[in-house]
């Protein structure tokens, strides 16, 4: 978020999920830490698919309902990680890594 220059971020965690309540200390410690004007909330799944904020989820439920969304996990691995191994589950690409990488 720091590189996007994001001056305010709201992150809002889907309460039901395990391990919302622990990832929640982990993101206002850091943000503490950087000086980042975060807000952190734990929501039911409802909220999340009704925002009219832009939602960063992998829930399809919320990504069908969400009038805008991105995903922030994918754009933080290819800007971060940019020799990740990443696999298309979408289509016939899993077929094409079978054939090519023999061992999995």
């Amino acid at each position: 978020m720091a590189e996007w220059n994001v001056s305010t971020c709201r992150w809002l965690l889907d309460q039901p999920v395990s391990n919302s309540g622990r990832l929640k200390t982990m993101l206002r410690e850091i943000s503490e830490e950087r000086g980042w004007n975060w807000e952190i909330e734990l929501v039911p799944d409802p909220v999340l698919s009704r925002a009219d904020q832009i939602v960063a989820s992998a829930d399809s439920q919320i990504l069908n309902q969400a009038e805008r969304w991105f995903t922030l996990a994918r754009t933080a691995i290819e800007t971060r990680v940019p020799d990740a191994w990443i696999v298309d589950l979408s289509g016939g690409e899993v077929l094409t890594v079978m054939q090519e990488r023999p061992d999995l």
